[in-house]
């Protein structure tokens, strides 16, 4: 596979969660709740995440990825924000985006090092794929624990 073919496979994630993006937040705000959401767009990532690792064809892999973009991180974000806006004092609200942010970015500097790191140990960047299935099962567990307030008709 040429250069420019596996870039414009490794686009695909940030294309469709343009779509995503719009989708899932226009579903949480006409909802008026979060976590639903959340709950539902979390253990789809989980999937797309494993069908990543387990993609045996090009096909295969584009699925998962269009599945991905729809439902992953990028997509899930502004209803993350939302979750935090509906859910931290309204004095502290530049606060807690900025824990949001920092931990936000803060993994996105770990991530890469990690996964390589991994790859070096284990020969494979499926670790790395396995740490975000973790991860992100972990991230479902706690997501059960919020409680949100109820919806807040204008």
């Amino acid at each position: 596979m040429d250069i420019v073919h596996a870039a414009g496979i490794a686009s695909i994630v940030p294309w469709i969660s343009v779509i995503g993006t719009l989708l899932c937040s226009y579903a949480s705000d006409k909802m008026g709740r979060r976590k639903p959401v959340v709950l539902f767009m979390m253990p789809l990532s989980l999937v797309a995440i494993f069908g990543i690792v387990y993609s045996t064809t090009e096909v295969m892999l584009i699925v998962v990825l269009i599945l991905y973009g729809f439902i992953g991180k990028i997509s899930l974000n502004p209803v993350l924000v939302a979750l935090v806006a509906d859910n931290a004092p309204k004095a502290s609200l530049s606060t807690a985006f900025g824990l949001y942010n920092f931990f936000g970015m803060a993994s996105s500097i770990v991530a890469p090092i990690m996964t390589g790191f991994l790859a070096d140990k284990t020969g494979s960047l499926n670790t790395g794929f396995y740490c975000a299935a973790v991860i992100t099962v972990i991230g479902i567990v706690a997501m059960l624990f919020v409680t949100e307030k109820p919806k807040q008709l204008a």
